[in-house]
């Protein structure tokens, strides 16, 4: 197995290093991937000897050497792993149209029963739309008042549920044989969506890796500090995306020294600790993955090429196994130096040196146009759920903030699903959809209150309904008998008239004294 290794310099003149790789398959096209040594600036990158190159077992220490290629004449990029996944959704979705049977596809009734439907559909049109303040959502001020709330939910309620909300029972807890005892107030939770996300849905084939910020600014010992992000301080998450339609697959909770990882990589780092522990579901399977400076290494390089697993993406000059003086290279903008050795693949394992043209007639090579299509998303995720966040900025307590971000990162799953089969629909359209389904199928008129009931029964019987203007029957000594009109005789009055209403037994005028007894809260 072979990789490639170069760096160029563009724009900001900053130095991008990427690699490629050959599969073992094709060996007797090794000539053809290996270059010649004429020519080649190799006596500078020597890092092992030759009697090392028949050795098959895949270590960093046993490594080739490093050899410089020639830019312009370039070996063919190498064959990608054999794809063995089988993409697409798993469930059958009877109603495309139907957003509810998506979001159910995570939000089922077993993980309801450990939260209140009636909370959820509040806080799914809350993210559309947006308020600074809770109390504001129940406003009667003309200006911003959304009536919508208060025939959902009562403030008080709301409030009352949001107070009171829990994942887990803290009679039941034990340290010791807890699987993550840090995430014990939102575990069931996270650990049943997590494993809805990844058992609907089987990605395609590029796979991107990269860290998420959650917005949290309460007293919690694991809250990041990263200036980058749009949050800059929260709670980390290691996510896994597909690359193609940014949905997302996976997820670690960062908590430290503390944060559970897959026991077969305890010895590696936190970088390749956490992609590994992601991608193990994908291993062997020809996937590929993309990655930034932060997780890619010829560590993990390493691991991934034994799993038949491809990678490629940007890398820190100052990771270990690079080419001697690597850093020292003084290149001009456009230019390419690119780097070879066998068997690791380091940065890219699908690409060569080969340069393309942008849109903007600028020379990029193949690999840094893929990465920028490829790499973006968990990025694009992120910005999708800030249009639409149900967190809110000043919650305390930490489990509710990830039960918020959770939830919306099922809503755009279900999104995501939805899109795949019908492709016009938008995120606004699809949460709208959502909470009308929600609310058509699960919301109830709440039953009147007895004090409300009280009042009513002491509202005088004329101004209720089904009053309807009556002939005053004849009698045996008037055929067409009359009756005095009781809203003419309050102005002293005296009025005869033929009609009356049965109900109220009181002589009325048609017009206007019918209208006018039936409907003056005071007469």
């Amino acid at each position: 197995r072979f990789f490639f290794f170069f760096c160029f310099r563009f724009r900001l003149l900053c130095k991008i290093d990427l690699f490629t790789k050959m599969s073992d398959s094709d060996e007797s096209d090794l000539d053809d991937y290996f270059p010649s040594s004429s020519g080649s600036e190799t006596s500078e990158y020597d890092t092992t000897s030759d009697e090392e190159d028949s050795d098959c077992d895949y270590s960093l220490k046993d490594a080739r050497r490093w050899v410089r290629l020639d830019i312009k004449n370039l070996p063919m990029p190498p064959p990608r792993f054999p794809f063995l996944g089988q993409p697409g959704i798993k469930k059958n979705i009877l109603d495309a149209s139907n957003s509810l049977l998506f979001f159910e596809l995570f939000f089922d009734e077993q993980l309801v029963l450990h939260i209140v439907t009636e909370t959820n559909r509040i806080l799914i049109l809350q993210g559309i739309t947006i308020k600074p303040d809770i109390s504001l959502y129940w406003s009667k001020n003309k200006l911003i008042e959304t009536p919508i709330f208060g025939k959902l939910m009562s403030r008080n309620r709301f409030q009352l549920i949001m107070k009171f909300l829990h994942f887990s029972d803290n009679s039941t807890f034990d340290e010791n044989s807890h699987p993550n005892p840090k995430l014990r107030k939102i575990w069931p939770v996270f650990f049943d969506l997590m494993k809805k996300f990844s058992s609907v849905y089987t990605p395609e084939r590029d796979l991107s890796i990269d860290e998420s910020l959650m917005l949290f600014k309460g007293k919690l010992s694991w809250v990041q500090y990263i200036p980058l992000k749009r949050a800059r301080f929260g709670v980390k998450l290691f996510v896994l995306a597909e690359a193609e339609s940014d949905y997302i697959h996976n997820t670690i909770i960062y908590t430290g020294k503390s944060t559970i990882f897959d026991k077969k990589y305890e010895n590696y780092g936190v970088a390749t600790k956490s992609v590994m522990t992601l991608i193990e579901p994908f291993l062997g399977k020809g996937y590929c993955v993309i990655a930034d400076n932060f997780y890619l290494s010829p560590e993990l390089a390493d691991v991934l090429i034994q799993h038949n697993t491809d990678v490629y993406g940007t890398l820190r000059p100052n990771r270990r196994d690079l080419p001697e003086n690597f850093n020292k290279i003084t290149l001009k903008k456009g230019e390419i130096a690119a780097f070879q050795r066998g068997k690791i693949t380091v940065l890219s394992s699908i690409h060569t040196a080969n340069c393309s043209e942008t849109d903007k007639k600028v020379i990029k090579p193949a690999i840094v146009m893929n990465y920028n299509l490829t790499m973006g998303g968990v990025d694009k995720a992120d910005q999708a759920l800030v249009c639409y966040p149900t967190t809110r900025k000043r919650q305390k307590r930490y489990y509710v903030t990830i039960f918020r971000h959770l939830l919306d990162i099922a809503i755009w799953n279900a999104f995501i699903l939805r899109k795949k089969q019908l492709p016009n629909i938008d995120n606004y359209d699809f949460r709208m959809n959502l909470v009308e389904r929600i609310i058509e199928k699960f919301h109830v008129t709440a039953p009147r209150s007895a004090k409300r009931q009280k009042l009513q029964s002491d509202c005088p019987l004329r101004l209720t309904a089904r009053h309807f203007p009556d002939l005053v029957p004849s009698t045996s000594s008037k055929k067409n008998a009359s009756r005095k009109c009781i809203v003419c005789s309050k102005t002293k009055v005296r009025r005869e008239t033929r009609y009356q209403c049965n109900e109220c037994d009181v002589g009325l005028c048609v017009q206007p004294c019918f209208r006018k007894y039936h409907t003056a809260d005071k007469f």
